[in-house]
């Protein structure tokens, strides 16, 4: 009789009936640490499942489940949760990380070249955010791929109050504002060369990033181009900018 009444308050128990999202992604790291890797992606898969990007407890099941699937030689499983990531929720604490385990995931499926651009995307659009760690993941990731050789990065007011590139909630805003640069840049040079195809081709794409991201050329593109003009903004070159 005792066993029974046990059995029946366990089932009772609202974390053994009906686990909530945070219960399943603490399920998920103690599988983990007892080397369950296929259970501990099917609480995650749940995780993920029911919850809205939004939520901080997807994007740590999503970060998580890139983890698992890289760590278990499934690459192309990682890179496609980590992109997902990274879109679904780039604001989040586990973005950085995992858009590095996207460069990762990208060398170990050889394709080098998409490694380096995902790489390089790091390094701008997460520009204040990246940890010690993270850099020296970047570079090392960087040397396997070949990469070709970043410059320093832009000098960013990091507090977010006197300048808009910094305050803007989408960290892909800054990425955006240095292509528009490059593109004015290009579109000058077509202009001292006469070359009005060019010319036209470059103020387009920068006319798109500038309406696509609501950007403001008087002050977030200007000091991009003060930026690019004394050396301080090599990255990202014209190959990485949305053509």
């Amino acid at each position: 009789m005792r066993i029974i009444l046990i059995a029946a308050w366990l089932l009772a128990s609202p974390t053994m009936a009906n686990p909530t999202p945070a219960d399943r992604v603490a399920q998920a790291q103690t599988s983990l640490a007892a080397g369950r890797s296929a259970e501990a992606l099917r609480a995650l898969d749940v995780v993920v499942r029911d919850l809205s990007p939004q939520d901080p407890l997807w994007s740590r099941a999503q970060h998580l489940r890139g983890r698992v699937n890289a760590a278990s030689g499934n690459p192309a499983t990682a890179a496609t949760i980590y992109y997902e990531l990274y879109k679904q929720a780039p604001n989040s604490k586990e973005a950085p990380d995992g858009l590095v385990g996207l460069g990762e995931a990208l060398i170990t499926l050889n394709k080098a070249p998409e490694a380096c651009r995902v790489l390089q995307e790091a390094s701008v659009v997460y520009l204040n955010r990246l940890s010690t760690s993270l850099r020296g993941r970047i570079e090392k990731s960087r040397r396997a791929a070949s990469c070709a050789p970043a410059g320093p990065p832009a000098p960013v007011d990091s507090r977010g109050s006197n300048g808009a590139i910094a305050s803007k909630t989408h960290p892909r805003y800054q990425f955006a504002v240095y292509c528009v640069a490059r593109f004015q840049e290009a579109a000058d040079l077509a202009k001292q060369d006469n070359n009005r195809g060019a010319d036209q081709f470059f103020t387009a794409r920068a006319l798109n990033l500038l309406s696509q991201f609501a950007i403001d050329p008087t002050t977030d593109v200007a000091r991009a181009r003060l930026a690019l003009a004394n050396g301080h903004a090599n990255i990202p070159d014209g190959r990485d900018c949305p053509m």
